[in-house]
Formats: structure tokens, sequence, C-alpha cells
């Protein structure tokens, strides 16, 4: 592999992607994220992966609750609060 800000930066390049590509079709972009996780990620556990992608959906959530809040003609009221609290639970609990 190359150097640790080559790494960072090809990082910053997928989470991009991933993101562009789930907001394209409208679904969240983790069915993406994880499969190529795994696969540059081999050496690594699966627990890993999955709390790196689960920290990328809690991030994803706080950044779409401020722009709902910022954004006045929308309700606060979002399903994705719903798939927050089924999340959650998962992931302090772990399998």
């Amino acid at each position: 592999m190359g150097s640790v800000s080559e790494q960072y930066l090809g990082l910053v390049a997928l989470g991009v992607g991933v993101g562009a590509y789930g907001t394209l079709i409208g679904a969240g972009g983790g069915f993406v994220l994880m499969p190529v996780l795994l696969l540059l990620y081999r050496d690594q556990n699966v627990d890993l992966l999955t709390s790196i992608s689960l920290a990328v959906v809690f991030f994803q959530r706080t950044v779409r609750l401020r722009s709902v809040r910022d954004d006045e003609t929308q309700s606060t009221t979002d399903p994705g609060w719903m798939f927050a609290a089924a999340t959650i639970p998962g992931a302090v609990l772990g399998p």
C-alpha cells in the first residue's frame, strides 16, 4: 500500500463515492461500504469493520438532523429515527 496520506485520500474518495451512489439510488451506502471494507481490510476483525460502518450511520444521522432543523419547511419527525433506535442497541450489545 501507499503512504498514510494516500490511504486517507483513498478512504475519503471511497466515502464520497459510496455517499454519492447511496444518494442517487435513495438508499444508505452501507451495503456498498461493508463489502469494500471487507475486501480492503481482510486481516481486520469483522466487528471492527461493522463498528466503522455504524459510526458512518451515526454521523450521517447527525448531519441529517442538523439539516432538518435548519430547514423549517421540513418536519422534524424523520423515519430515520426509527432506524437509529433499532441500530443503537445492536451496536452497543454487539453480536
